[in-house]
């Protein structure tokens, strides 16, 4: 990659370990971003996108040592593309997860970070983004969407999850 990409969308969610829908990356290209003005990679394989730079935040991934879009940036960005908002529940759940075993990885965003990345400007999938802000646990699963798609038959349609990590058997 050149010196001002980095990767978004799908590509940055499996860096971060991030749990995602089956069909979320059915046929994907490699999601990679530039910021505004640059223009965006176009080719075989690779889905450009021009990001404006108040939308993402790009680090530098602490193990792998690629660049890309931070995990609330990731989640933001994620939000345009993922079909149901419990999907994005899950992977607000999954970044702000605290451990709860000593050999369990820190949370990776804050739910300030969250919220900051929801509210950064205009994206799609904003409104999945301001309706799953509010649903998101720290106490969920760790790497599996079920208790969050679970909530429409839990009661979390009223916003407030009755099922949580607590609540059933995890890890």
């Amino acid at each position: 990659m050149i010196e001002h990409e980095f990767f978004t969308h799908v590509p940055a969610a499996v860096a971060w370990g991030l749990p995602l829908p089956f069909r979320a990356d059915e046929s994907r290209d490699l999601d990679v971003g530039v910021f505004a003005p640059r223009r965006n990679r176009a080719g075989r394989g690779v889905a450009g996108h021009s990001v404006k730079p108040g939308l993402a935040h790009v680090v530098d991934h602490p193990t792998l040592g690629v660049r890309l879009t931070s995990p609330a940036s990731t989640w933001a960005m994620l939000a345009g593309t993922l079909w149901d908002v419990y999907d994005v529940v899950a992977l607000g759940d999954a970044i702000m997860r605290e451990p709860l075993h000593e050999a369990d990885a820190s949370a990776l965003a804050t739910l300030e970070q969250l919220a900051a990345a929801a509210s950064a400007g205009r994206r799609r999938g904003i409104a999945r983004l301001r309706e799953a802000l509010p649903r998101i646990r720290t106490r969920s699963a760790p790497t599996s969407p079920v208790p969050s798609a679970s909530w429409p038959q839990a009661g979390g349609s009223s916003g407030s999850p009755k099922m949580t990590c607590s609540s059933i058997p995890c890890g």
